[in-house]
């Protein structure tokens, strides 16, 4: 059976996951839409990150197991919402 949130995230690790998706987020031109729909939505960030947990069969085979689990724990805080809506604007004044 696959355990999920074994390992709780490193603050590298989780300073890598900001900038990977805020890079991500730049290249594509979504700055400001990605901002916004984290502002509205970082209430729902807990119930959202265990919600995927029960979609992870699905999702899984496409992502594999370790960064599907990397994220579902970063999204599960709303202080990594921060850091990566502060990653966003960093990227952004640039």
């Amino acid at each position: 059976m696959i355990r999920l949130w074994d390992e709780p995230l490193s603050e590298e690790d989780k300073e890598r996951i900001a900038d990977l998706l805020a890079s991500k987020i730049e290249r594509w031109g979504l700055s400001v839409p990605a901002i916004l729909w984290l502002e509205m939505h970082k209430p729902l960030a807990r119930f959202a990150a265990n919600s995927a947990i029960v979609f992870s069969p699905f999702v899984v085979p496409f992502t594999g197991i370790k960064p599907f689990d990397h994220y579902t724990q970063f999204f599960e805080d709303r202080e990594n919402i921060e850091r990566l809506i502060r990653h966003i604007e960093a990227r952004t004044s640039r």
